[in-house]
């Protein structure tokens, strides 16, 4: 929850305490999918608006990887998973895919309608 808030409340610099929350979640948990869906969002949104290099792209995706491998039905990875097919793959088809797969599992979750 805590790492989730501070994701969606950001203000860069400071960014790094989204990852922290989100990795003590890992620690706490290694089978909690949302903690590595939020690693996921944390280094993909990071690298994509500029707060991070380019090259943490492979450690969202690792994370993303992970989340879905927990949970393949966690809405929010799905999205992370969307999200980095759209930003950093370029894989129009993979990330239209995955985002209507992510608005069947959670519809309510703004986040996948935004991006798509």
């Amino acid at each position: 929850m805590k790492g989730r808030h501070l994701w969606r409340n950001f203000f860069a610099p400071g960014y790094e305490k989204v990852r922290d929350s989100f990795q003590q979640a890992v620690e706490l948990d290694p089978s909690y999918a949302p903690a590595y869906a939020g690693l996921g969002l944390y280094y993909s949104f990071g690298a994509c608006n500029g707060i991070l290099p380019p090259d943490v792209w492979p450690d969202g995706e690792a994370s993303i990887n992970k989340a879905l491998e927990l949970d393949e039905t966690f809405g929010e990875a799905i999205n992370a998973c969307a999200a980095l097919e759209l930003y950093y793959k370029r894989n129009w088809t993979a990330a239209e895919r995955a985002f209507h797969r992510g608005a069947e599992l959670n519809p309510n979750f703004a986040d996948i309608r935004h991006h798509y």
